[in-house]
């Protein structure tokens, strides 16, 4: 629950869930219970892939580079 596209891709494409064995445990249960949701994950992939593109992280770091630089 702590990386860094967990808010893009919970619920979407994929289980967030925290650093805990259990919370592992009763993600992977859920996963292999409810076709419905391996379904709609499956089909959301296509979206989320094409948005997860290295463009947006990289103008945003050159953003963040360039502040830093005019800031000094």
């Amino acid at each position: 629950d702590q990386c860094g596209i967990a808010s893009f891709i919970r619920d979407r494409v994929g289980l967030v869930v925290p650093y805990d064995a259990d919370a592992l445990r009763d993600a992977l249960a859920r996963l292999l219970e409810d076709a419905g949701l391996r379904e709609r994950f499956r089909a959301n992939a296509p979206a989320v892939s094409r948005e997860l593109s290295w463009d947006q992280p990289i103008a945003e770091q050159e953003r963040l580079y360039e502040e830093l630089v005019v800031e000094t």
